[in-house]
């Protein structure tokens, strides 16, 4: 089912709304909107397309006039610049321009309304879908707090802007992880795709730096180029762990070295063999610790719990041999 956004506005403004009201504006009168974050590109082409058609042939829409009789743009700011450009061309004719009086007076409707109307009348960049997926998804977060929406935001989102949740997901990845200045600016101007963004922004701090080193000296930057980053980073740390969870070589004479001597005692006897089963045990502990980081990173929630439980059985026999070769000590056995 698609979005309807007249539905959405009834049922926050508790019935139908007065029909709007539609007349030509002095470009002078009418006001840039503050909430809008769209980029101004391509101007020039768009004042030659009202040139040749002699006209706007789409009404741009505005708020009722404030006090000082000026009228916010709710969406046609692009329009509005081009008639400027017109007139200042000369072409005075363009001076009035158009304009829909929206009725509604709810703010966060009429910032919806400047974001539906954008997604679907115009071209959009990768930086400008994020950046409206993230305010539209904060405008009905609030409206669902305060009782005038009760649908699933994310799924009405990707409705509204025609798009899936799960490309919602990367846009939010992408606004809430790339924190590296160059790759965030080469991103808003659409020197990186919303592809090699998202998998920047699963980077570490200092893998989202090469990526930032990268674009500041000029290179491109494809997914697979993050990719590579990512891999190397993953095999670093999966390297550390191992590291981090292997027992370290004894040196010959150690305490270790003795106790892999051949027992002749039963005492001797006994810690030879609980020596033996800390090295396996710690090994088979290793082994599950990798598993572990393995499938939870997958997202392999049923295979992380399984291994998760082994590394807890596994630590409870290390420690049970740990109090064994402790009581051998102190009560002179095994020496």
């Amino acid at each position: 089912m698609s979005f309807n956004m007249m539905e959405l506005m009834n049922n926050v403004s508790q019935g139908e709304l007065p029909p709007p009201q539609i007349i030509m504006l002095p470009l002078e009168d009418i006001i840039a909107n503050p909430a809008n974050f769209y980029g101004m590109a391509e101007i020039d082409r768009l004042a030659d397309s009202i040139l040749m058609a002699g006209k706007v042939l789409q009404n741009i829409t505005v708020k009722p006039p404030n006090e000082a009789g000026k009228y916010m743009i709710i969406s046609g700011h692009r329009r509005r610049l081009a008639c400027m450009n017109l007139v200042n061309a000369g072409h005075t004719e363009f001076a009035k321009i158009p304009a829909v009086i929206e009725t509604e007076t709810d703010a966060d409707l009429q910032e919806l309304m400047l974001i539906y109307t954008n997604s679907t009348t115009r071209e959009l960049t990768d930086a400008e879908k994020m950046h409206q997926a993230q305010r539209a998804t904060q405008i009905l977060n609030t409206m669902k707090y305060r009782g005038e929406f009760s649908g699933r935001v994310r799924e009405t989102v990707a409705k509204m802007l025609k798009t899936t949740e799960t490309q919602l997901a990367r846009y939010a990845a992408i606004a809430g992880n790339l924190k590296n200045e160059t790759a965030q600016k080469a991103f808003e101007e659409g020197q990186m795709g919303v592809s090699a963004a998202y998998e920047a922004s699963r980077l570490s701090a200092k893998g989202q730096e090469q990526v930032g080193e990268k674009l500041a000296a000029g290179e491109s930057v494809s997914v697979q180029d993050v990719k590579d980053i990512k891999e190397a980073e993953d095999q670093a740390e999966e390297e550390k762990k191992v590291n981090l969870f292997e027992e370290e070589k004894p040196a010959v004479g150690s305490e270790w070295e003795e106790r892999r001597k051949k027992p002749d005692t039963p005492a001797g006897c006994r810690k030879y063999a609980l020596g033996i089963a800390w090295q396996a045990l710690r090994m088979a502990y290793g082994n599950e610790r990798k598993l572990y980081e393995r499938n939870e990173k997958s997202g392999n929630i049923f295979n992380s719990s399984r291994n998760n439980a082994a590394m807890m059985y596994l630590q409870g026999l290390i420690m049970k041999i740990d109090d064994e070769m402790e009581e051998l000590t102190q009560t002179g056995e095994g020496q």
